[in-house]
């Protein structure tokens, strides 16, 4: 068995330092310490339960990723309620947790909460922000809604390295951060973070999903009041596949409803607060976030950053990645006159657009309904092939001539006569099923902004390609949170400790 033996947090003002020390080596780390900056805000005051939350938020999914039994030992017992959340949430059958307290510290936990905790300030709604597309549109459609200063954002800023954490934290300061808290006094909390960098293979960082930002928030809501935390995952994010045994398999499962429904419900029932996260983009597509923002909210436009190069920290857009594409394709698409890249040297000397071109030139049509070209990786992301398709299909040639050469125009009518041929509305749509799946506060409200520019579609059962296959969303069907720490720790053998350095 692979044992941990964790240290008691260390808190000094806005930062909380974990550690921990292990029987073996463990091949995902290449050290055993992280820590977590909650920049300029006091977190002394909050109880050990809180960090414990995070801590296990973070650390669960990870170890539970190796092949081994592992047991996490704390210093002294943990509620069984934060224990047992966390174990539920990334079903992770392999990790036991030792001590663990029953009995319930819900009265005398509120009682220090309520006398401890204090902000000047609390807030409606949180945006776990990040600068692109889909944050921008929940960000503005919930300050149209609550008003600017009831929005908080919340920017999480982790990389691979100090070195790239430092361009990430400059870059994000330079071009969203600073011109939004200048310009519409946009209230805004860090998070910063290095447990990227102690992962041996930085993917890993994709293991603990969406709770990667939500674990780590829960400072930030108990001390702001927070009602509503939003994250921003399409709906094509959420496809559906059935498997040998018949039972389904669920994408980017633990950032689904029901797990924001769960992880909602065990804070509110421990800490007493009462706040819920939600997906704003669970019923819509990226190119109807950026039709939003285009027609109703077109001052933010100049906000939005999607490049996500940090070769330098003080230039917006590499002008040659996937990302850049799509902000220019949909810029395009919707008339957004942008000024930050050049549509001209995007289409007639880009290296995006020379590698598409090239990668796709002996290629014919996937199918007579999908009429577009095959996905190749140099497109776009595999799961944004359908909607960037539509954004080019969309695209008026006139307003494209009007504003490159020739060489970039003939570019440009090349590719929409290979990824251009096909609409597909969906990507324009607001899905109805899938909205009608939350439990959204302000939830008429939203719907009446959403479908003034967006038509309705009611199927339950979507089909879509992601990349080259043909993939489903259905509305029908719903995961279960599996009760995995009734089986891990109910009879735990109190002997498998004997062997632990005491």
């Amino acid at each position: 068995m692979m044992i941990l033996k964790i240290g008691n947090p260390e808190i000094l003002n806005d930062t909380v330092i974990f550690q921990w020390n292990s029987n073996k080596h463990i091949p995902v780390f290449n050290k055993n310490t992280f820590h977590i900056k909650y920049q300029g805000l006091n977190i002394e005051d909050l109880p050990i339960d809180v960090f414990w939350s995070v801590f296990l938020s973070l650390m669960v999914p990870i170890v539970n990723s190796i092949d081994e039994e592992s047991l996490f030992l704390f210093p002294k017992s943990i509620p069984k309620h934060v224990a047992e959340t966390w174990i539920n949430f990334h079903e992770a059958s392999k990790i036991t947790i030792y001590p663990i307290s029953e009995k319930s510290y819900k009265e005398s936990l509120l009682s220090k909460v309520k006398k401890k905790v204090s902000t000047s300030k609390s807030y409606e709604a949180a945006v776990l922000f990040g600068g692109g597309k889909d944050s921008t549109y929940a960000y503005s459609l919930l300050a149209e809604i609550l008003g600017i200063n009831n929005v908080l954002l919340i920017s999480y800023v982790y990389s691979w390295s100090q070195d790239a954490m430092s361009k990430v934290d400059k870059r994000r300061d330079n071009f969203m951060l600073t011109p939004l808290k200048r310009d519409l006094n946009t209230k805004i909390q860090k998070i910063i973070s290095d447990f990227a960098a102690i992962l041996t293979d930085f993917t890993k960082i994709q293991i603990p999903n969406v709770s990667l930002f939500t674990g780590p928030a829960l400072p930030v809501i108990i001390k702001y009041d927070v009602q509503l935390l939003t994250h921003t995952n399409e709906f094509s994010s959420y496809r559906i596949s059935d498997n040998e045994t018949n039972d389904p398999d669920f994408n980017f499962k633990r950032s689904r409803p029901e797990y924001d429904y769960y992880l909602s419900e065990r804070t509110n029932d421990y800490y007493n607060t009462s706040f819920s996260i939600n997906n704003l983009s669970y019923f819509l597509s990226g190119p109807a976030a950026f039709k939003i923002i285009t027609e109703r909210y077109p001052h933010m436009t100049k906000y939005i950053s999607m490049c996500e190069s940090i070769g330098n920290p003080n230039r917006r857009w590499c002008q040659n990645c996937r990302k850049c594409a799509e902000y220019v394709l949909y810029s395009l698409c919707y008339k957004n006159d942008q000024k930050y890249i050049n549509v001209n040297y995007f289409f007639s000397e880009g290296q995006y657009i020379r590698n598409l071109l090239e990668n796709s030139r002996n290629l014919i049509p996937l199918t007579e309904k999908h009429e577009n070209y095959p996905w190749v990786s140099s497109f776009s992301a595999s799961v944004h092939f359908e909607s960037v398709c539509h954004a080019i299909a969309s695209i008026d040639p006139g307003y494209v001539r009007n504003r490159t050469s020739d060489k970039a125009f003939n570019n440009f009518m090349l590719l929409k006569s290979r990824y251009g041929n096909k609409k597909f509305p969906l990507h324009e749509s607001f899905i109805g099923p899938a909205f009608n799946q939350l439990n959204l506060p302000y939830a008429d409200i939203i719907k009446k902004i959403v479908t003034h520019h967006l038509s309705v579609f009611k199927e339950s059962l979507i089909y879509y390609y992601k990349g080259n296959d043909v993939c489903k969303v259905d509305y029908n069907v719903k995961c279960e949170i599996p009760n995995i720490f009734s089986k891990n720790h109910g009879n735990f053998n109190l002997s498998k400790l004997e062997n632990i350095n005491k």
